[in-house]
């Protein structure tokens, strides 16, 4: 059964409500100082300690980059040998003429 609410009821209730969106508006500021403060820490970390972030992103990278260079040599090695083949000059031409 549904009591209809004094005016004392529904002011109670429209301040709580204000009172959350308040603290929601707060908390998502506080969300946005703290997300910055960290993304530039980070930034800074990195710009001041540059050689052990790239040291630990090729720790994980280099087995990667070496795998696939392996595949890329087995599958293409025939491939590979002509092109060095059509390179290289032919014997009749590297002697010179006689006259």
């Amino acid at each position: 059964m549904n009591t209809p609410l004094t005016n004392e009821q529904k002011l109670d209730e429209i301040y709580s409500i204000l009172q959350s969106q308040r603290s929601s508006q707060s908390r998502a500021f506080w969300y946005r100082i703290l997300k910055w403060c960290i993304i530039l820490g980070l930034g800074y970390f990195t710009l001041s300690h540059p050689w052990y972030v790239t040291s630990k992103i090729m720790e994980y990278v280099w087995p990667i980059i070496v795998e696939q260079m392996k595949s890329v040599m087995s599958t293409q090695k025939e491939w590979l040998l002509k092109q060095m083949k059509d390179l290289m000059p032919t014997q009749a031409a590297t002697t010179p003429e006689k006259y």
